[in-house]
């Protein structure tokens, strides 16, 4: 019995750590989305144009291309 008050009060104190954390703002996502670009040692070009625009080159594949933090998706398609 003791052991299972014990989890439970676990239980109860971690849910409430997770209440009171902070939750992500627009703007900390996009510092975040902005470090991990500076960070990512495929990133060849990442300068901030304006507000959310950005000059970005990658190593990965060639593009170059100024835009805003947004959902993107790249289809490459390779003869053979």
């Amino acid at each position: 019995m003791k052991k299972i008050v014990l989890i439970f009060l676990f239980c109860l104190a971690m849910s409430f750590l997770l209440l009171a954390a902070e939750k992500p703002t627009e703007e900390s996502l996009i510092k975040a989305w902005e470090e991990l670009q500076k960070r990512d040692s495929n990133t060849a070009t990442f300068e901030k144009i304006a507000d959310r625009r950005y000059k970005f080159r990658t190593n990965l594949f060639p593009f170059v291309y100024a835009h805003m933090p947004a959902v993107i998706i790249i289809q490459m398609h390779f003869p053979g």
